[in-house]
């Protein structure tokens, strides 16, 4: 008997997808800024407010104000990837380390403003934690690190969410 319904294995179900839940039902009609950081939202793109054609675009036509998804998941707690460094060379190198890696989260910023260091853990002696706003910085960064100083990097990609997690370690 042949019937209508659509066959689904049950392992190809995924009950914890969240998958597109920070993102608004339709695009912003005309141009917003950020109250908390700045940015600007125009031609369906996230920009930082030092750009040009932004403050141009926000000057030519009445912005609203709205929340970039960065400031949203800052203000959510809502982490979208975590970068762990360990070993005893980040403990003799640590303020490099550091330094790299805020310059390169800063240059990503021109990229794309929306990715965000959202903090720091030092808690654990010996080892520093990142928490981002995307998964595709916690990559960046951990390149960053791993092509400035050596070591081993390992990468996990959640495959439903958008979530990334990088270990970085060196011993030397």
């Amino acid at each position: 008997m042949h019937t209508q319904k659509h066959f689904s294995p049950a392992y190809k179900k995924r009950v914890d997808y969240d998958g597109g839940s920070h993102r608004t039902k339709r695009a912003a009609a005309g141009p917003l800024i950020c109250p908390d950081c700045g940015s600007v939202y125009a031609k369906r793109r996230w920009v930082r407010a030092e750009d040009p054609q932004a403050v141009a675009t926000v000057a030519a036509a009445d912005a609203n104000l709205m929340r970039c998804p960065a400031c949203d998941a800052k203000a959510k707690h809502v982490i979208s990837g975590y970068l762990t460094l360990r070993g005893a060379f980040l403990a003799a190198h640590r303020d490099e380390i550091v330094r790299l890696i805020t310059n390169e989260a800063d240059r990503a910023a021109d990229d794309n403003p929306t990715g965000r260091i959202l903090g720091w853990d030092d808690k654990t002696p010996g080892e520093l934690t990142l928490t981002t706003t995307t998964e595709h910085l916690v990559e960046r960064l951990g390149r960053a690190v791993h092509h400035a100083f050596g070591g081993s990097i390992d990468y996990g990609f959640s495959h439903g969410n958008k979530f990334a997690r990088a270990t970085w370690e060196r011993n030397e």
